[in-house]
């Protein structure tokens, strides 16, 4: 099992191989107990990640947040594996 420190480790050594091209992340974060027993996925737009919540009366709420906290929040404080799945873009596409 891949921890969010190793996460961050392999992500950190693609970003520096991919320095100067244009990527989109696919992130799926695994399920734990409680509210987040179904998994979580967001997508990652450089240093921005969009991604759902569930805001408890049966919406979905669309949240645009820093990766950094992101992060933070499901690979540190929830202690959830995060799995990311890079695909590099033409510079065009990764500018809309």
């Amino acid at each position: 099992m891949i921890r969010a420190g190793a996460l961050l480790a392999a992500l950190l050594v693609l970003a520096s191989s991919a320095a100067g091209a244009t990527f989109v992340d696919f992130l799926h974060v695994e399920a734990n107990v409680g509210s987040s027993a179904g998994g979580h996925f967001a997508i990652r737009f450089g240093p921005e990640v969009f991604h759902y919540q569930n805001r408890g009366d049966g919406t979905l709420r669309l949240v645009r947040e820093d990766f950094d906290f992101f992060r933070y929040v499901y690979g540190v404080l929830e202690n959830r594996t995060i799995h990311a799945s890079r695909v590099t873009v033409e510079d065009d596409t990764g500018a809309r």
